[in-house]
């Protein structure tokens, strides 16, 4: 399946799995949000997480979009770059269109931990708890995949706090997803959970705003930010695989990209 594909069949994609609906709306819904949009005459493209964040979060995303963000969404969604870096101007957006992606990765179930990164351990639990809060009053979102607010799963009660928290499976209660945020400096070396009958690190990681107004400033401080960065940070990414050694991007398998 590809973006902007003229053709589906719902069943087919196995976003049944997350949504057993026979409702057309809502499965166009689903399908564009995991495939990407193409209008009927071919003028209009969205990708996966610009059609999730007009269409499901639309509260959020209200105003009109111009090709600077098409572009922006467009490297968001590409998968097969290894690092990303957003560097636009302030208002744009950036933080915005983060956190719509991480709400897509936790109801498509795209990976299993996320690190999420800001200055302070402060700014970075409060931008989760503004994902977990979409997570459990956007009513397109409750509607489709239900409640996977956190609860005791064989025993033991999961938390849904301002902190850490898991995203549960609304049928098992089963955890499914693990928000870890921290801030610059702190340690994240070592950080595992044990999820799904394994254990598991960071496989997604995003950093925003990770330097202060006034300590960008001294460069003490950025030497530290830098040494923790690449010394703490960048080890994290799997080592198993490496990009293409001419087109520098990941090589994905079949089976990665059917999921």
């Amino acid at each position: 399946m590809t973006v902007g594909a003229d053709f589906y069949d719902y069943e087919h994609t196995g976003l049944h799995k997350l949504c057993d609906t026979k409702d057309s709306v809502i499965q166009d819904v689903l399908t564009y949000s995991a495939y990407g949009y193409k209008s009927p005459c071919g003028t209009k493209t969205l990708t996966p997480t610009q059609y999730w964040a007009q269409f499901v979060l639309k509260d959020t995303f209200y105003r009109d979009e111009d090709e600077f963000d098409d572009r922006a969404w467009a490297l968001l969604d590409d998968m097969e770059q290894p690092y990303t870096v957003q560097a636009n101007h302030r208002g744009d957006g950036k933080t915005a269109r983060s956190g719509a992606l991480i709400s897509r990765m936790i109801c498509f179930r795209m990976t299993n931990m996320l690190l999420y990164l800001q200055a302070t351990y402060e700014d970075a639990a409060t931008e989760m708890d503004n994902v977990k809060t979409e997570m459990l009053q956007n009513s397109a979102i409750t509607e489709i995949f239900g409640s996977m607010k956190a609860q005791t799963f064989e025993d033991v009660k999961k938390t849904f706090g301002k902190r850490a928290w898991f995203a549960c499976d609304p049928k098992t209660g089963e955890p499914f997803f693990f928000v870890l945020p921290r801030g610059a400096g702190q340690r994240v070396r070592g950080r595992n959970i044990y999820i799904q009958g394994m254990r598991v690190r960071p496989k997604f990681i995003v950093a925003d705003d990770l330097e202060e107004d006034l300590k960008v400033l001294d460069e003490e401080n950025r030497i530290k930010l830098r040494n923790w960065w690449h010394g703490s940070v960048m080890p994290l990414v799997p080592q198993d695989k490496f990009p293409a050694a001419v087109s520098k991007r990941w090589v994905r398998t079949r089976e990665e990209k059917e999921d």
